[in-house]
């Protein structure tokens, strides 16, 4: 996330869409250079957890598998006001992190 977040800022890339030579070149940022989709025209990812998903995918160099779903991959992506919650679906513990798309703030719960 730091990664694509200097990198966006570093090109001035804040509030727009399709950042050329990052992944896929497709990673869309918000106003405070914090990834939030990679459609194209998503610049929030509100209570969106495909947008969660897509920036998994668009931000990690080998991502993970991930599901919007209850299993099926190795995370689930959920979204509630703007933050992205990823749970690891492999054990019964409760792991699991999440990411503030208007802070950039990461919190990884691991019981």
């Amino acid at each position: 996330m730091r990664i694509a977040n200097v990198t966006c800022h570093v090109r001035n890339w804040a509030g727009r869409d399709n950042l050329p030579g990052y992944g896929n070149g497709d990673v869309d940022f918000n106003t405070a250079c914090f990834p939030t989709d990679t459609t194209g025209d998503a610049n929030v990812i509100g209570n969106n957890a495909p947008r969660c998903a897509r920036v998994w995918n668009g931000i990690l160099a080998v991502a993970p598998t991930i599901t919007t779903g209850a299993a099926g991959a190795n995370y689930r992506a959920r979204a509630r006001s703007n933050v992205c919650t990823y749970q690891y679906l492999k054990d019964s513990a409760a792991r699991q992190f999440t990411y503030n798309s208007l802070s950039g703030l990461i919190v990884v719960t691991s019981p």
